[in-house]
């Protein structure tokens, strides 16, 4: 197996270990957020970051056409909820179509786009030099939390291909965030609302299509699962 190989394999590995500890530490209380309310058994509670909020968050650039939304559900004593992306949709504005979640496969798909213009030095003939940047995220150990810690890291590879062009590209898949698109795929899967039964309160986001100006305001989330329908009116800053 060559080492990009090996090194493919070692993030899928890393990405069925963590399965399951997808969501963020969630708000204190539903009143932490601008939209809450209660339903059968359970209270929802949703936000929509700004986008500095979304420059602090994620290292992945979902300001180029994606909107995230912070979800907070908080189950009542000895209550089960099931969660799943499938049973959220929204809509933005009164007049607007109903969006369903992107998914963070989708979106690493459309934001990481393949570098076409590796800056290669003048060497002598038949000797190519390339290099190429790579920015990514890596998962890390548990927090105090109980959910899992990912950062991100840089590097710099150099490579050397003999002979005429063309000779190898550069091994990195670059976007315009400067990630490649397993690492956004993996930042957006680990904060992205667990899609499971829970008992706790729990947290993550969910992310959405940017909509056309003038359908910008308030954000009409709604949640259409086991426990019932629930619209809430999320403003938009």
């Amino acid at each position: 197996m060559s080492l990009r190989g090996g090194a493919i394999m070692a993030i899928v590995a890393a990405a069925a270990l963590w399965a399951g500890e997808h969501g963020i530490h969630p708000r204190p209380t539903p009143d932490d957020y601008p939209a809450r309310e209660t339903a059968k058994g359970f209270t929802l509670a949703a936000a929509v970051l700004t986008p500095e909020q979304v420059k602090k968050r994620f290292a992945t650039d979902l300001n180029k056409g994606y909107i995230a939304v912070e979800v907070g559900v908080f189950p009542e004593k000895d209550h089960e909820v099931t969660l799943a992306a499938k049973d959220f949709m929204a809509r933005f504005g009164a007049e607007s179509e109903i969006e369903r979640p992107m998914s963070p496969q989708t979106i690493a798909a459309r934001l990481g786009k393949k570098d076409a213009n590796p800056t290669n030095p003048d060497v002598p003939s038949k000797v190519h030099v390339y290099t190429a940047e790579t920015v990514g995220y890596e998962h890390g150990t548990a927090g105090p939390n109980g959910r899992s810690q990912g950062g991100v890291y840089t590097g710099t590879t150099t490579g050397v291909g003999v002979g005429d062009p063309p000779y190898p590209p550069p091994p990195a898949q670059t976007s315009s965030s400067g990630m490649d698109r397993t690492s956004i795929q993996l930042e957006l899967d680990d904060f992205s609302l667990p899609e499971h039964a829970i008992t706790e309160d729990t947290g993550g986001y969910l992310y959405f299509a940017k909509p056309a100006k003038g359908k910008s305001a308030p954000l009409h989330l709604i949640y259409y699962g086991e426990q019932g329908k629930i619209e809430l009116t999320v403003p938009m800053k």
